[in-house]
């Protein structure tokens, strides 16, 4: 049976309150869940942040994969994992 866009939505929630949830305990700065489902075909939602430095966001992605993986969301599953785009990125200035 086809799950419904009100199901979809909810799991796509679902994975960015995880990396979310990931990103804040990497302590990532600025991170914001934006919600594209209206505007894109893409994903359902948009999760930005920044790191100190390169490492740092290194260190950011390998949490939110890690823990996606831990919720049963991406590795051999990656396709589920595309309702949500991340974008990780080193704090500019400072």
């Amino acid at each position: 049976m086809e799950k419904s866009l009100q199901e979809d939505l909810k799991e796509s929630a679902k994975m960015a309150k995880i990396a979310y949830k990931a990103l804040e305990d990497k302590m990532g700065e600025d991170i914001r869940i934006l919600d594209i489902h209206e505007v894109s075909v893409l994903a359902d939602y948009f999760v930005i942040a920044h790191g100190r430095n390169p490492n740092h966001v290194k260190a950011l992605l390998n949490e939110v994969e890690e823990k996606l993986a831990e919720a049963g969301i991406g590795g051999s599953n990656k396709s589920s994992a595309q309702d949500v785009l991340a974008r990780l990125q080193r704090q500019q200035g400072e």
